[in-house]
């Protein structure tokens, strides 16, 4: 796979799993059980999730997306019992593409953030 087609996998991919709350899609895109179960617990945690794309990036088999993403936590997500509070925060992401999948993943959230505006933690 070339650049481009790597960067619109990793696009579709937030836009059919993440956006569209497709869980069954997952194994169209990845080939990486960890990401799988990462994006399950995420899913089930946040079922209304909504990601924006702010920058995307890609160079040979790395795709670099940094995004916004928001929603309702009303399932168990990362150990939290639903709070039913909605959380914003930003992400930065980078993706391995071998073979039109998704190998590997390096996945950054703002956790402070989210978790303060879950009231999972409290700062002075």
């Amino acid at each position: 796979m070339g650049t481009g087609e790597s960067k619109q996998l990793v696009q579709d991919f937030v836009e059919t799993v993440l956006n569209g709350h497709d869980v069954d899609a997952i194994h169209r895109f990845v080939d990486s059980e960890s990401l799988v179960m990462a994006l399950r617990g995420l899913l089930t945690g946040v079922p209304d999730l909504r990601l924006t794309t702010q920058h995307l990036f890609g160079e040979g088999e790395m795709v670099a997306i940094r995004v916004t993403g928001e929603g309702t936590h009303t399932g168990v997500w990362r150990g939290l019992e639903p709070t039913g509070k909605i959380w914003k925060a930003t992400c930065n992401a980078h993706y391995r593409v071998e073979n039109g999948r998704i190998t590997g993943s390096w996945v950054n959230w703002d956790w402070l953030s989210i978790m303060e505006q879950l009231e999972a933690v409290k700062t002075a």
